[in-house]
């Protein structure tokens, strides 16, 4: 009986997993064919306040931690790109300004000296 029982309980957790997981990649199918923008935080402390800017709209994250990724999901027209992160002493460090098509997925690397970007159509 204890067999059965452990067996059935088995069987229900792979079954949330495993759903959950289908759940996941569902979703990520579901925004192929859309532009997203990837931002890594690669430097030794949180971001508290970062800001993902388009020619026309302004996608806010906060508390970008480090070693951590954030996606943001983008509307389709949008085609120019950029990082903008207000400092301390009340300047902005910004990336380049890149352009991309209507799909794809623009990756972010923000480090200590330097904000790199790869686009990935």
């Amino acid at each position: 009986m204890k067999r059965t029982l452990w067996l059935v309980i088995g069987f229900v957790i792979g079954a949330i997993l495993c759903g959950s997981g289908a759940l996941v990649w569902g979703i990520s199918m579901a925004h192929a064919n859309e532009p997203g923008v990837i931002v890594r935080n690669s430097t030794a402390e949180t971001i508290p306040k970062l800001s993902v800017c388009t020619s026309g709209n302004l996608y806010p994250l906060e508390r970008l931690r480090n070693g951590e990724a954030q996606y943001v999901p983008l509307k389709k027209g949008e085609q120019q790109f950029w990082i903008s992160i207000p400092l301390k002493d009340g300047t902005e460090r910004k990336s380049n300004k890149v352009q991309i098509s209507n799909e794809g997925v623009l990756f972010v690397n923000i480090s200590d000296k330097t904000i790199t970007t790869d686009y990935a159509p």
